[in-house]
C-alpha cells in the first residue's frame, strides 16, 4: 500500500499567502531570545537611544521564532481538543499551508537546511511564504515512509530575502 496518494500528492507544489509575523522585531524579544540560545554577542544590542537610529541585527535564525501567537488568536490545539480522531499533529498550520492527509502517521523531525541573505534588524517586520516543495515515499525496515519537504522564504518589509529554511518532515 502507497501512502503518496493521489489526494497527498495534489500538495506538491503549492505555496501558502505570503504573511507577516504579528509584530515587528522588537528589542526585548531578541534580548529573551538571546538569554535562551545562550548567545551573548554585543551585535544583538540595540545601539540607538530612539527608534529610527542605528538598530541591532538579530541572531540569524530569529525570523524563523518571530512567528508567534498573537494575544487573543484561537489555538489550533485547544480548537480541536475535543475531536477524537485529532492526534495534536499541526505540522503545517505555523506556516501557512494546508494539513496534508496523513491521520494516524507518526511526523519525525528529518532534518533542516538554511540558507542565509541578510540580517534582520530590531524594528523590521518580517514576513514568511512556504511552499510543499516536494512528497517522496522511501521504503525503510519498518515499511513506507513520506519525506515531505517544507521550503519557507523569510522577508523584511522592503522585500528583501533575509533567509530561507528548507526542512524535511518524515511521516511514517
Amino acid at each position: 500500500m502507497s501512502l503518496l496518494t493521489e489526494d497527498v500528492r495534489r500538495f506538491i507544489g503549492h505555496k501558502s499567502e505570503r504573511f507577516a509575523a504579528c509584530e515587528a522585531i522588537e528589542g526585548g524579544a531578541v534580548r529573551r531570545f538571546c538569554q535562551a540560545i545562550m548567545d551573548g554577542d554585543e551585535a544583538y544590542r540595540e545601539q540607538g537611544a530612539t527608534p529610527g537610529d542605528a538598530h541591532a541585527i538579530t541572531p540569524p535564525l530569529y525570523p524563523v521564532f518571530s512567528f508567534r501567537t498573537p494575544f487573543g488568536a484561537n489555538d489550533v490545539l485547544t480548537e480541536r481538543a475535543s475531536d477524537g480522531h485529532f492526534d495534536g499533529l499541526v505540522a503545517g498550520v505555523g506556516n501557512g499551508l494546508p494539513e496534508l492527509p496523513l491521520r494516524g502517521l507518526a511526523l519525525l523531525n528529518g532534518g533542516a537546511e538554511v540558507e542565509f541573505y541578510q540580517d534582520a534588524m530590531v524594528g523590521d517586520l518580517v514576513f514568511q511564504q512556504s511552499t510543499y516543495h516536494d512528497i517522496v515515499e522511501k521504503q525503510s525496515k519498518a515499511g513506507p515512509m513520506l519525506l515531505v519537504r517544507i521550503d519557507t522564504l523569510y522577508t523584511n518589509q522592503h522585500g528583501q530575502a533575509l533567509l530561507r529554511y528548507r526542512r524535511t518532515q518524515i511521516r511514517r
